[in-house]
C-alpha cells in the first residue's frame, strides 16, 4: 500500500510536469510490466557550443509556451529531433514549420520518455522564421 501511495504521488507530480509517459511507465511498473525508458546518460553541456541552422516542425511545446520540440524535416541522424529553449520570446503551435538559427549547447533527455523518445541535442535561439511544414 504504502508503495502504491509513493507511486501515485510521483505520477501526480509527473502530470502536473507534463510527463505523462513516465506516469504511465509508472502505473505499468506498479502492475508488474517492463518498460523500455530511456536514461539521462546522455544529459551534457557542452564546453563551447555549436551553431546551427535547423528547420523541421514543432511536435511539442512545453513550461507553459517557454520551450518547444522540433522533429527536422527528412532528418534521420542523431539529431533528428531537438529541444529549443526559447525562454518564451517565441510563439509556435504544434505541426508549426520552423527555421531555428541558434547554438547546440549540450544533449538533453527532457521529454526523452514522451515526445522524443530519445535524448536529443538542446539548442539556444538566435531566431526563428515560420516555414511551410513539409
Amino acid at each position: 500500500m504504502k508503495k502504491m501511495l509513493v507511486v501515485l504521488i510521483a505520477v501526480w507530480f509527473c502530470l502536473l510536469m507534463d510527463q505523462t509517459a513516465w506516469a504511465k511507465s509508472a502505473i505499468k511498473k506498479v502492475k508488474g510490466e517492463k518498460i523500455k525508458t530511456v536514461d539521462c546518460s546522455c544529459e551534457k553541456t557542452f564546453a563551447k557550443s555549436y551553431p546551427v541552422v535547423w528547420s523541421g516542425k514543432v511536435i511539442g511545446v512545453f513550461a507553459g509556451g517557454e520551450d518547444f520540440g522540433v522533429a527536422r524535416f527528412n532528418v534521420t541522424d542523431k539529431y533528428s529531433k531537438f529541444y529549443v529553449d526559447g525562454d518564451g520570446k517565441f510563439k509556435v503551435a504544434p505541426n508549426q514549420g520552423v527555421k531555428v538559427t541558434g547554438k547546440m549547447i549540450g544533449m538533453t533527455c527532457a521529454y526523452a520518455n514522451s515526445v522524443f523518445g530519445q535524448c536529443v541535442a538542446e539548442v539556444t535561439v538566435d531566431k526563428i522564421e515560420k516555414v511551410v511544414s513539409r
